[in-house]
C-alpha cells in the first residue's frame, strides 16, 4: 500500500507523531511500522515517564512546554477518543542540582528556560536543604526546581496515543523495517523483513 508518511516505531514518540499527523487531516495517510505489537520489549513502558522543561535548547523547551500542557489536559485534548487510558499525571516538579563546575551552565539554562515562560525556582545549597532536607551533599552549590513539571504513566500514554492515532485513521503494521528506497530529498519506500513494501 501507499502512505504519505511512514513512521518506524510505534512507542510513545512514534504513536504521538502518528496521532498529530493523522488528526491534521489534509489527506495525509499514516503508517506506523512496529516490530513488537505487544510492546513487551519496548522502551516506552520501561521509562520513568518524566515530563520536564529543564533543557538547554529552545526547541526542546518549547516541545516540552507543549507536551506538559497537553498531558495536564489529556482528557480534554483527547475527548473524542473512546476508552482513553488514564495518564495518572502527577505534578511533582523536577529538580536539577550542580556542583561548582556546573553552576554557569545551570544559570545559563535557567535564564533561557525562564525567558521562554518556564516557572523556575533557583536555590542555593541552604535553600535547597530547607526545601528538600533529604538531599545532604556539601558539594552542591546551586539548584533549579521547576514545580510545574511532573510524571505520567508512559505505558498509558503510549497506548492512548496509539488508540487516538488509529481512531483518526493511522494504520499500524506489524513488522520490522529492514530497508529504505530514497532519493536525495525523501524516502519513497520502506521494505519489511518479510519482503513487504
Amino acid at each position: 500500500m501507499k502512505y504519505s508518511v511512514a513512521i518506524i516505531g510505534g512507542g510513545i514518540i512514534g504513536s504521538s507523531a502518528a496521532y498529530f499527523l493523522a488528526r491534521a487531516g489534509n489527506d495525509i495517510s499514516v503508517a506506523v511500522i512496529e516490530k513488537d505489537s505487544s510492546y513487551s520489549n519496548a522502551t516506552t513502558p520501561q521509562g520513568a515517564g518524566g515530563v520536564r522543561q529543564q533543557f538547554s535548547i529552545e526547541e526542546n523547551i518549547a516541545q516540552s512546554t507543549f507536551s506538559l500542557d497537553f498531558y495536564k489536559n489529556w482528557n480534554t485534548n483527547m475527548a473524542d477518543i473512546p476508552d482513553l487510558s488514564d495518564l495518572h499525571f502527577r505534578e511533582q516538579g523536577y529538580l536539577f542540582v550542580v556542583t561548582a563546575e556546573g553552576e554557569d551552565t545551570l544559570r545559563r539554562n535557567e535564564a533561557l528556560q525562564r525567558s521562554m515562560g518556564v516557572k523556575t525556582v533557583v536555590m542555593d545549597r541552604k535553600e535547597l536543604c530547607r526545601k528538600f532536607p533529604s538531599i545532604d551533599r556539601k558539594d552542591i552549590v546551586k539548584s533549579v526546581y521547576t514545580p510545574d513539571d511532573g510524571w505520567i504513566d508512559p505505558n498509558a500514554g503510549m497506548w492512548g496515543f496509539r488508540r487516538a492515532a488509529e481512531y483518526h485513521g493511522a494504520t499500524y503494521i506489524n513488522g520490522r523495517a529492514t530497508g529504505m528506497d530514497t532519493t536525495k530529498t525523501k524516502v519513497i519506500g520502506v521494505t519489511l523483513e518479510d519482503g513487504r513494501k
